[in-house]
């Protein structure tokens, strides 16, 4: 396992900080030779040795069942600017590992997988998605901007402008429409998840992209909830700026961009700027690259009397949804601003 100096992180990491925090929970089930099964939880810990044991010990594929919870579970003394970069910071050697992987990661996302718990499945190489499943990057709502290299993946995996649409606008997906979109592999009815794991849990060395492909339920004819919009949303979200996308989704004046013009107005205009610069860095950059810089910008924009704090109190702590964002247009958030916050 590599450290911190080995993957040459930002020096604001300190030379004896710990690879992980008490987070995600992942510990191993049953006692297998060909496989180290693993359950991540998203909000609690994780732990050295197992993530070590996780290298050591799989021989064929890790198995990951990502069952995220909604953040209002979470107590809310938590939820505080230093544990937020606290978070942050240990979550960015997780989603190296699972994106470097050598061994098929098969991630089973049976829930909520908001944001961060997104980032867990979206790294590794298959992802199956069920009637419960939803997941979106909604840090745009709380005054932040998508993490775990989003911009980068989004831009590697999905089709035309998707992921922009998806990091602006902080718009989730549910069910089939998860694998429609292109965000998962597969899909499989939650009550069929016991007949997959017990299949890719089988002593031998299967074909798991086989497995998984016979347990699909997907209609080859069928499409996701965005696929009539797939041209407006591609000329809309080309815009150089987001004042342009703006401008022509007023264009557009249709049901569906006036929809979408709604969802942009309840956005930090700072997070909206911040967002769009790191989409159009990211498609140069690699995935350590990418890592480190929404681990900067992230650090950057959680500070007190930010639109973070303001976000996190308006959605999460008061909800009372009227965040009062500083600045509160487009218009007055700067480029020299922009671009200090990735430095």
């Amino acid at each position: 396992m590599k450290n911190l100096s080995q993957l040459e992180l930002t020096s604001r990491w300190p030379k004896n900080h710990p690879m992980f925090d008490t987070r995600i929970n992942m510990y191993p089930i049953g006692n297998l030779k060909n496989l180290w099964c693993l359950r991540i939880d998203c909000d609690y810990g994780v732990k050295d040795e197992f993530l070590i044991n996780l290298c050591n010990n799989a021989k064929k594929l890790a198995l990951l069942t990502v069952t995220g919870t909604n953040i209002s579970d979470i107590e809310l003394e938590t939820l505080n600017i230093s544990n937020c970069i606290n978070v942050t910071d240990k979550s960015v050697l997780l989603y190296y590992l699972i994106g470097t992987y050598k061994r098929p990661i098969v991630s089973l996302i049976n829930g909520l997988a908001m944001g961060a718990s997104m980032g867990i499945f979206f790294h590794g190489k298959y992802s199956v998605a069920t009637e419960t499943t939803q997941c979106g990057v909604p840090e745009v709502l709380v005054g932040l901007i998508p993490g775990f290299g989003a911009s980068h993946l989004f831009q590697k995996k999905l089709e035309g402008q998707l992921g922009l649409y998806l990091s602006l606008t902080g718009r989730s997906l549910k069910g089939v429409d998860v694998k429609l979109t292109g965000i998962a592999t597969h899909y499989v009815s939650s009550s069929k998840l016991p007949e997959v794991t017990k299949a890719l849990l089988a002593p031998g060395d299967g074909d798991v992209k086989k497995i998984l492909d016979e347990y699909d339920e997907q209609d080859p004819h069928a499409e996701s909830c965005l696929s009539k919009y797939t041209k407006q949303l591609d000329e809309c979200f080309s815009g150089d700026s987001v004042e342009d996308i703006i401008q022509r989704l007023k264009n557009d004046d249709s049901e569906w961009s006036q929809g979408v013009l709604k969802l942009l107005d309840k956005i930090s205009p700072t997070s909206l700027k911040v967002a769009k610069k790191a989409f159009e860095k990211e498609k140069e950059l690699g995935l350590v690259e990418s890592l480190k810089m929404e681990f900067i910008v992230a650090q950057n924009m959680m500070i007190k009397k930010s639109d973070f704090e303001e976000g996190v109190r308006a959605q999460i702590i008061d909800k009372d949804y009227k965040p009062s964002w500083n600045p509160p247009t487009l218009d007055q958030v700067t480029d020299k601003y922009v671009e200090n916050c990735r430095n």
